[in-house]
């Protein structure tokens, strides 16, 4: 049983899992220190980053899933669509972003930016706060999408895996440049850092959530037991090659950040895994029994995006220092600790008049 209450349960799942993995990979990030010569420290990166890696994905999953699966007739509905998605998305990104740009005190520097914050902002480094890179891929993905729908339709079946092969040359592309980067060849620019292209890949990864999530759902062409099996397998696989490019790239650069985006090869198959498993553990009987515990995490997942970073900046501020100082323990408590008050954050804001319905929406 996938639905209760009219309401899905793999999305708020997928939303639950998905903000904790995106806490995860700042978690971790805000702790690391570099130059990291240790072969257990490598290790542990290459397994945080590859399991952090996978929380926007699934973000991007839910979103091409019910943008593929609306039926879209005529112009107006495409219209009413994007009215109902995008204006009050902007609106609360725009508040949340004055909000902690006020907090932090950056008044100078980065308020003339705001209005570049939904388009190239992200891509040149001009956005203070790691998570409003997320607000323009959300943005062309909710337009982008439906065209996509509608097109498909219209294509033939010959002209399909032209459509698909186009969309998988990013991944393709990226995971090589990387590769090429890492073992010093020369350098090429990633696909993560181009600010066309790397919507092709998240387009790619929304049209996969659409025909895993059907696919699963239905229990197409496999049982749940090979459903299992398959998960995992591409759960191990790229969790294996994350972690042997971790190592070598902290071989070769001890003092480098680790860049390991979520068009890499290795990340998009570990995500596909978690999506596969995950789809297959909101149909466990206890989950849909908790499902108002997901439901309710799920629909305050969004402003948690929004805030987590200014919460973890607190909590690593006064409460680094107290902490037993072995990494694994720092990170998984600092982890903890912003998970919970990010939450209880969210929580009060939304019981203020007018201000808690625009900044705490599903």
């Amino acid at each position: 049983m996938l639905q209760k209450k009219n309401r899905l349960v793999w999305p708020d799942v997928f939303k639950t899992f998905g903000i904790i993995m995106v806490i995860l990979q700042h978690s971790w990030e805000e702790v690391i220190n570099y130059p990291v010569y240790s072969d257990k420290q490598r290790i542990l990166f290459g397994i945080l980053s590859t399991f952090s890696r996978s929380g926007v994905p699934l973000f991007i999953f839910i979103t091409g899933y019910f943008s593929f699966k609306k039926h879209y007739e005529n112009e107006d509905d495409l219209i009413k669509y994007w009215k109902r998605k995008i204006p009050k998305f902007i609106v609360t990104a725009s508040i949340w972003f004055i909000i902690i740009w006020t907090i932090q005190g950056n008044y100078s520097q980065h308020f003339d930016e705001l209005p570049g914050l939904f388009l190239i902002g992200p891509y040149q480094n001009k956005t203070p706060f790691v998570q409003f890179w997320y607000v323009p891929v959300a943005v062309i993905l909710w337009i982008t999408l439906p065209l996509i729908s509608i097109a498909k339709k219209q294509i033939k079946r010959v002209g399909k895996p032209i459509l698909c092969l186009i969309l998988v040359i990013p991944f393709i592309y990226d995971t090589i440049i990387t590769l090429v980067n890492q073992f010093h060849y020369f350098y090429l620019e990633t696909i993560s850092s181009s600010f066309p292209t790397t919507f092709v890949g998240y387009i790619f990864l929304a049209c996969i959530g659409y025909l895993l999530s059907n696919a699963v759902q239905n229990h197409q062409y496999f049982t749940k037991l090979e459903l299992v099996i398959i998960s995992f397998l591409f759960i191990i696989m790229g969790l294996y090659v994350s972690v042997l490019f971790t190592i070598h790239h902290f071989q070769v650069n001890p003092k480098l950040m680790l860049v390991n985006w979520y068009t890499n090869i290795w990340n998009v198959l570990f995500s596909i895994g978690v999506v596969i498993l995950l789809l297959i553990i909101s149909n466990n009987t206890l989950i849909v029994k908790a499902h108002t515990v997901f439901a309710w995490l799920a629909k305050r997942s969004m402003a948690v995006f929004f805030c987590h970073s200014l919460i973890l900046d607190q909590v690593v501020k006064y409460t680094l220092s107290v902490i037993p100082h072995m990494l694994l323990w720092e990170i998984l408590s600092i982890w903890f600790m912003t998970i919970v008050f990010s939450f209880i954050v969210v929580w009060i804001i939304g019981y203020i008049p007018v201000v808690g319905k625009i900044l705490v929406k599903d």
